[in-house]
């Protein structure tokens, strides 16, 4: 590859035509060239044992500002993001769309570039640090839904950059809809540390000890809805001490 590999995403999705959906392993590096591999797997599960898994490179995507790739997403024909595995399976996710032409969308720490499936015709990007001086972190795929219909929801990209802001972008046309300030630039850790939920919370590292928590869904709000179950003898004994901490606090 003559580079170090930045990120890997798996998919089933057309890469070789648009009647044939093949399983497929990308993989982006730090020189901005994303490698496309066909993944060959056994017909019968019963041969997994004694037949090997083929894989081969299929395309191949040389991005001409050569910036590291950190994120790859695939969608569907509506535009959707692509379930993880098992999740259709599992019924944790609908099944994704495959009357349309597929997309899938090339994050760099500077632009981001859609291409058409399978033929990598550019559809659309949008230049951050050409307009803006500012450079991707972290990239994350999140689903808003509504606060008065739960059966309506959209997808949209939320994006960190290095200023400690995050934006939210519509796919897959990349209209950005709004930007936040949620960290200081100055916090390098805290900005390295940023998971996003797709549901869209985040957290990050505070300090060495602590978790940050907020949220960009108006829907889901954050609640601290977790618990620890002790013994009722234990629950007694911390119940007295913590009143007689609050007595002796008060000077009673």
């Amino acid at each position: 590859m003559g580079s170090m590999v930045r990120c890997l995403y798996l998919a089933q999705s057309f890469i070789i035509n648009n009647a044939l959906q093949s399983y497929t392993l990308w993989a982006g590096t730090n020189a901005g060239a994303i490698y496309v591999f066909t993944i060959s797997l056994p017909k019968e599960k019963e041969n997994r044992k004694t037949e090997g898994v083929a894989c081969q490179l299929g395309k191949e995507i040389q991005l001409k500002h050569r910036a590291p790739v950190i994120a790859i997403q695939i969608l569907d024909g509506l535009g959707h993001p692509l379930p993880e595995p098992f999740e259709v399976e599992k019924n944790r996710a609908k099944s994704p769309d495959l009357s349309g032409n597929h997309r899938v969308i090339i994050c760099s720490e500077e632009q981001f570039k859609v291409f058409t499936l399978p033929s990598l015709k550019p559809f659309c990007k949008f230049k951050l640090t050409a307009s803006e001086g500012a450079r991707v972190r972290k990239v994350a795929m999140i689903k808003f839904v509504s606060t008065k219909d739960e059966n309506y929801s959209e997808d949209c990209m939320a994006c960190l950059t290095n200023q400690g802001e995050i934006s939210l972008f519509t796919v897959p046309d990349l209209r950005r809809q709004q930007t936040h300030n949620c960290l200081k630039r100055e916090d390098i850790n805290g900005i390295s540390s940023v998971v996003f939920t797709k549901t869209g919370q985040a957290f990050y590292l505070h300090s060495p000890c602590e978790f940050q928590r907020f949220t960009l869904s108006a829907r889901d709000i954050l609640e601290a809805k977790c618990k620890i179950d002790l013994p009722e003898e234990l629950a007694l004994h911390l119940l007295s001490m913590n009143q007689k901490s609050l007595l002796t606090s008060r000077g009673w």
